[in-house]
This record gives structure tokens, sequence and C-alpha cells, in this order.
């Protein structure tokens, strides 16, 4: 009998996070993260996992 092996792209984590707007139900498409030091804010693409110093957005919010 023989195994089949299945590799994922992305962490089980990237998977159907939400947006971290209060009242958002809608699913994290990218990251916001900013550099308090540098005072510099960047969007960028949802990141492998939640981390406190990232905010996880849907489109919408991260159109604004």
């Amino acid at each position: 009998m023989s195994r089949l092996h299945v590799t994922c792209e992305y962490p089980a984590d990237i998977m159907n996070r939400l947006c971290t707007t209060p009242t958002c139900t809608s699913e994290a498409t990218v990251t916001l993260t900013y550099d308090y030091d540098g005072q510099a804010a960047a969007i960028g693409p949802l990141a492998p996992m939640s981390a406190q110093t990232g905010y996880d957005l849907c489109d919408r919010h991260a159109s604004r």
C-alpha cells in the first residue's frame, strides 16, 4: 500500500485568519506592520504566522 504525502505551501496558521479590525469578519489577505522607530508603516502579503507586531487586514480595510 502506498502513502500519499501532501505538503502545504503555508503553515496552517495562515489559513482562515480574520481581519483584526473590530467587528470585521472578513478573511485577512495582507499584514500591516509598523516600524515605530522609523515612523513607517508597510502593507505586504499575509504573514505566514500571526504576530503581535502586525495586524492582519482584509482587502477592504487594507485599501483605506
